[in-house]
């Protein structure tokens, strides 16, 4: 996750706010249930809870320099599209009920616990970790963690699969704060999001305006480039009067010409002396056909200048509207000017920087198929239905590939185009087996995967598409990894 630059300063919730805000947290959603998860942005969550007969929202900020967690009354809307840790987290905390929160050691952690449900699924936990430059969202069910938004050290000790165990970070001189300046009735959460909202919503406007006008630029650089090869090929076509002249004068002289000729020395009757003029010809054409040859590459000439000269006219209308953008980029006020903005050129603003990479080949693969790249550049190909899960299987896959699905779970098959037989890297495997667990009805739970070679598996003869018996099968437990997700699917 990138959303902080080198440079800017983290502004953290005070400390001495922090025992508070966990306490009107706690009092404000415990007896209540989660309605709704949703993200404003990559990096934030917002759990609509109802409780008490009221709703209230709570805004969750893994922001690298200004992460809090506070209530609201307003918040944005969600993403149109969920981000990876919202649709992970969804399962888990949706219509669970809040059994109360608190303040983890004497940091700025605060942990959200829900009760078990009565399916038999065991109580989870919600932590927020809002420590600037290091903040974190990690989820626990029965004790156990199931869910990081972010990576962390491996010398903290934790990971997917173990107890939570919290940071042994030093508070910074510039990150601890003092004690806020309450306004009257100001509650905890209104003065983080006084002294947090504004700061973070000031530093993403920058952040977009910045790569609003990155990007105008790069296309204003790009359009003037363009203009001025069109400009050099503009100059290249004023030969063609030259040899219009040339036919003409061909024309008024054919009977002096004859085939076989390479060149003729006639009197141009264009200039005021008319001087001669030696004109070339081809040899193997008739005295018509090198005049006609003449004429023609005139005509082409001229086409292409009118051409060249409506393309350089309308760049020129180009970079005049970039330009006029980027005006009104440098001067916007809001978010959705800047997006607008941005639309209006069809222009991505996301918030999470990312790398562009060159584009994968094209893979053959039957209809329905969804593709990814392992961590070691394996190719993994996930199903979708039944019909497409029969495919994949029985139709595409090869013997030596590697079979994945969820035990006991509906979800998609999963195949690995396995490069050396018999021999798939753990990553690889790890990557396909969250995959496997994503797609499927165990999405956001510790699940069983099972695996084997495509050529141990057989189809039943009277069986539904999709259907498989697995021969030598092998299996593993796969909890949800957040930064393996967001490398697979692409939201990093």
């Amino acid at each position: 996750m990138n959303n902080g630059n080198k440079g800017d300063r983290p502004a953290g919730v005070p400390l001495g706010l922090v025992g508070a805000l966990a306490e009107e947290i706690s009092s404000r959603t415990a007896g209540g249930r989660v309605r709704k998860v949703r993200s404003p942005a990559p990096h934030s969550l917002v759990l609509h809870v109802f409780a008490g007969g009221a709703k209230t929202n709570l805004h969750i900020s893994a922001h690298k320099l200004y992460p809090r967690i506070n209530l609201s009354d307003s918040l944005p809307a969600g993403m149109a599209a969920p981000s990876s840790a919202c649709e992970m987290l969804r399962p888990l905390l949706l219509n669970r009920r809040i059994t109360g929160a608190g303040r983890i050691e004497s940091d700025r952690i605060i942990a959200m616990d829900f009760a078990a449900r009565g399916d038999g699924t065991p109580w989870a936990r919600l932590i927020v970790e809002f420590i600037p430059r290091a903040p974190n969202v990690i989820a626990e069910e029965g004790g156990r963690i199931v869910f990081m938004m972010n990576p962390v050290r491996e010398s903290r000790g934790i990971s997917i699969g173990k107890p939570y165990l919290p940071p042994d970070l030093p508070v910074s001189a510039e990150a601890a704060g003092g004690e806020p300046g309450a306004e009257a009735g100001e509650s905890p959460s209104s003065i983080v999001e006084r002294l947090l909202g504004t700061v973070e919503a000031r530093h993403e406007h920058a952040v977009l305006s910045a790569r609003l006008a990155k990007a105008l630029v790069s296309r204003i650089s790009k359009a003037k480039r363009k203009s001025g090869k069109l400009e050099a090929d503009l100059e290249n076509t004023s030969a063609s009067e030259s040899i219009r002249m040339k036919g003409e004068i061909l024309k008024a002289n054919l009977g002096r010409i004859e085939r076989g000729m390479t060149s003729v020395r006639l009197a141009d009757f264009f200039s005021a002396g008319q001087e001669e003029v030696e004109i070339e010809l081809s040899p193997s054409l008739s005295p018509m056909q090198n005049m006609e040859k003449y004429f023609g590459k005139y005509k082409k000439l001229k086409r292409g200048r009118e051409k060249i000269a409506s393309l350089i006219e309308g760049i020129s209308e180009q970079i005049s509207r970039l330009e006029g953008l980027l005006s009104r980029a440098k001067e916007a006020e809001s978010p959705e000017e800047l997006l607008e903005i941005a639309a209006s050129e069809g222009i991505a603003l996301s918030h999470e920087r990312r790398e562009e990479a060159a584009a994968p080949p094209k893979i053959d693969m039957p209809k329905g198929i969804r593709h990814f790249t392992s961590a070691e550049g394996y190719d993994l190909f996930v199903g979708k239905g039944g019909t497409e899960n029969e495919k994949l299987t029985f139709s595409f896959a090869k013997g030596s590939d590697l079979w994945l699905h969820v035990s006991g779970v509906p979800g998609p098959h999963v195949v690995i185009r396995v490069k050396e037989e018999g021999q798939v890297p753990q990553e690889t495997l790890l990557d396909a087996a969250s995959l496997a667990v994503f797609f499927s009805k165990a999405k956001g739970r510790v699940a069983e995967v099972v695996y084997a070679w495509r050529k141990n598996l057989q189809r039943p003869r009277k069986g539904k598409p999709g259907l498989v018996y697995v021969g030598d099968r092998k299996s593993l437990r796969i909890a949800p990894d957040m930064p393996r997700l967001n490398r697979l699917l692409g939201r990093q």
